[in-house]
């Protein structure tokens, strides 16, 4: 036998497929950008490198150029003058002019200037030194500090653009996730909510829904011929179910409800009437002379009789009313929302009549038999169902002793019956 799940405890670590594939799509896409901004900062600060370096090496070798005839003439203030151009690059942080005896005869800082700044000593580790007039004998060195304002403008850009790609990132991947949940996580959510109701309450007849995604439309279509075959195994086990109730309430050979099954329908019968104030009636009809028919023609031929006794009796009845096969030759007939206790009467000598006409059982052969009835009304001879049902029996043993036979006995000629009985 299959062990039972066990329940789920509150600490279970299980997560949705809809909040994993969430997640999983952020880590994606949080990956991507990460990854993405990390080669761009790296590829864009070694080119910025190289870009920096090679232009500090032009401005040294421009500043070399034009200061070289301020500083032969040793004029500090033509030497600033000449240094204006030169300063306007913004990538410039200090120009120094540094006489050969170590002297510093000028220098120009950058206002704001960050010294020993992170980006700057990163790009420029070291400051770029030329020579002023002949490199073989030169009067003096210009040293020239780049600086890391480009740098700063690059990482704003880059980090302004990777968060802009990260919110678009999100977004698309939001875009994507409500696809993925409408054509995964929905449908496999209907597939249980189905299996859910079908377990819960017997609902063999839902089916889950097709789906746009491939495997999920194979498992959605799997998962409807497992419940094709629940159904059809279902309805075989109530047709097998109603047969049996059939079989344990029904008589076989007459196809008339068995005693038991009288037995609960007047206890309903009860019931009703004493919620509505009504009356109803009960007949008890028993063979006259049975037993000679079965063992003159034999019990194939009292099978015969039993069967046309109970199609005769039922084709003369009301509809609602019940009749039912007490056992042997018994019969009994339930007769409901009864107006007046003439109208049991009227179906009893109905019964009369229609069990005049001989009855075929096989071999060319025709017996009549007749009916000794008695009947019982709730609640005049009783208000429960034991009291009714021997009140009725009484009555119809009254019957059958009552009757004088002046003809040959049942089975060779037709017997009369009539009603006994108390008449309220």
């Amino acid at each position: 036998m299959t062990e039972p799940h066990p329940p789920h405890s509150a600490t279970d670590a299980r997560i949705s497929l809809q909040h994993a594939l969430g997640r999983s799509l952020a880590l994606v896409a949080l990956l991507a950008v990460t990854l993405s901004l990390t080669v761009v900062l790296v590829t864009g600060f070694l080119l910025f490198k190289q870009y920096a370096r090679h232009n500090l090496e032009l401005v040294a070798e421009q500043a070399s150029y034009s200061l070289e005839v301020p500083v032969v003439f040793n004029d500090a203030v033509a030497a600033r003058e000449a240094m204006a151009p030169i300063v306007a690059d913004e990538s410039i942080d200090e120009i120094t002019i540094i006489k050969t005896n170590g002297d510093v005869m000028t220098r120009w800082e950058r206002p704001g200037r960050l010294k020993n700044s992170l980006l700057a000593r990163m790009v420029f580790p070291d400051p770029m030194v030329a020579p002023i007039g002949p490199a073989d004998k030169p009067v003096a060195h210009v040293r020239v500090v780049g600086g890391a304002q480009g740098l700063d403008r690059l990482l704003t850009g880059t980090i302004l653009g990777a968060l802009g790609c990260l919110v678009v990132t999100f977004i698309g991947t939001g875009l994507i996730g409500a696809r993925l949940r409408r054509t995964i996580i929905e449908p496999i959510q209907s597939i249980a909510e189905v299996a859910q109701t079908v377990r819960s309450d017997r609902t063999f007849e839902r089916r889950a829904p097709s789906a746009t995604i491939t495997e999920v439309d194979d498992l959605s279509r799997g998962f409807n011929s497992l419940l094709d075959e629940l159904q059809d195994w279902h309805q075989q086990l109530d047709r097998a179910h109603e047969a049996l109730l059939h079989r344990a309430s029904h008589d076989t050979l007459s196809g008339l409800p068995n005693r038991a099954a009288f037995v609960d329908a007047v206890g309903v019968a009860i019931r009703a009437a004493q919620r509505n104030g009504e009356k109803f009636a009960m007949l008890f009809l028993d063979g006259d002379g049975f037993k000679q028919i079965n063992d003159r023609y034999g019990h194939v031929a009292g099978d015969r009789v039993i069967a046309a006794i109970a199609q005769r009796i039922t084709h003369v009845l009301r509809f609602g009313d019940t009749a039912a096969r007490m056992g042997g030759d018994e019969f009994a007939i339930l007769i409901l929302h009864l107006e007046q206790v003439e109208d049991a009467s009227a179906v009893a000598d109905r019964i009369t009549k229609v069990m005049l006409e001989p009855i075929d059982i096989g071999s060319g052969l025709h017996v009549t038999i007749s009916l000794s009835i008695g009947q019982a009304i709730y609640p005049d001879h009783g208000d429960d169902v034991e009291t009714l049902i021997r009140s009725a029996d009484e009555h119809m043993y009254q019957d059958k002793h009552s009757k004088i036979r002046t003809g040959p006995v049942a089975g060779e000629e037709s017997a009369t019956a009539s009603l006994s009985g108390d008449q309220p």
